[in-house]
């Protein structure tokens, strides 16, 4: 729990794609979501070191799920500094699955489409954050190869920035 009070986390986000879909490509649609969201509340020059300190911070744990070949991810993160917590829980799920609205699908095209991004905010409490921070690391009690499916958000945007 320490690493995520350090990263200052305020929401949990579950990302998930379509079934039969492997890992790596959730692990490139979160980075190109990390990027596109950066870019969204920080401007095209989201990834120079000025700004690095106000793009999101967080860590992503990735699971294969009860069925064989469907995995997703979990996110404890903050967001960019500039972006309401609520216009970010409200507007980043359509920025990775896009809108059922053919109006909004325009303005969002989605990264995943038939994926689903669920965006919920942190309660206030230290048991709120060590519920959620135990829900999210909890395929490391259970795997030992699990150690090594997390990483930090910037290491997916570095990637996707990079390209």
């Amino acid at each position: 729990m320490a690493f995520a009070k350090d990263l200052k986390v305020t929401h949990h986000v579950t990302a998930t794609l379509r079934p039969g879909l492997p890992k790596v490509l959730l692990e490139d649609r979160l980075g190109e979501w990390v990027t596109r969201v950066n870019r969204t509340y920080l401007g095209r020059n989201w990834f120079k070191a000025p700004q690095k300190e106000r793009r999101m911070q967080g860590l992503v744990f990735f699971e294969l799920g009860r069925g064989l070949n469907n995995p997703h991810a979990h996110l404890l993160l903050r967001p960019p500094s500039p972006a309401d917590p609520w216009h970010f829980e409200v507007h980043a799920p359509f920025i990775f699955a896009g809108s059922p609205s053919d109006e909004n699908s325009r303005v969002f095209r989605p990264l995943a489409p038939g994926g689903s991004l669920v965006v919920q905010r942190i309660g206030p409490s230290e048991t709120d954050l060590a519920r959620v921070t135990g829900y999210d690391t909890k395929e490391m009690e259970f795997r030992s190869q699990s150690y090594e499916d997390w990483k930090y958000i910037d290491d997916l945007s570095r990637r996707m920035a990079g390209r």
